[in-house]
């Protein structure tokens, strides 16, 4: 991989966390980025026990406990028993949950959509892509 891309998806990043910001003061979130990262992680992995979900979202076990547990009082995760330890319990996202978080990304589209009205189609067509190229790599180290 050349440093050109490197320095790439370094500014992407940057710029897809930026965005992230913006996002959250356009739509005046409160819950924060963390349960959503949490449900998608859900949503991406499925059932997982509380270590293992805190690992994969890069925060530690007793924040990822604080995380679960306001998840849970609102009915978007639930605790069920781990099918391969029934001594343990996994977490599983809800309906509620697949919903909070696909209004999330609705609401997040809605707010900051105005900043990308006038793109021109190949612009347009550009973002399209990026995301899909990021959804696709990020799917396959995810899986590889």
């Amino acid at each position: 991989m050349s440093n050109d891309i490197r320095e790439t998806l370094g500014e992407l990043v940057g710029a897809a966390y930026r965005l992230s910001r913006v996002a959250a003061r356009a739509t005046g979130e409160t819950t924060s980025a963390l349960a959503y990262s949490a449900l998608s992680t859900l949503i991406e992995n499925g059932p997982l026990r509380v270590g293992e979900l805190a690992s994969l979202c890069r925060v530690s076990q007793p924040g990822m406990t604080k995380v679960v547990t306001a998840l849970e009082e609102g009915a978007w995760v639930e605790r069920v028993t781990d099918p391969l330890d029934a001594r343990a319990s996994v977490i599983s996202i809800t309906d509620a949950g697949r919903v909070a978080r696909s209004e999330r990304l609705a609401r997040i589209g809605a707010a900051i959509g105005p900043y990308f009205e006038g793109l021109d189609p190949a612009d347009r067509a550009a973002l399209e892509r990026a995301a899909r190229i990021l959804a696709e790599r990020g799917d396959s180290a995810r899986s590889g």
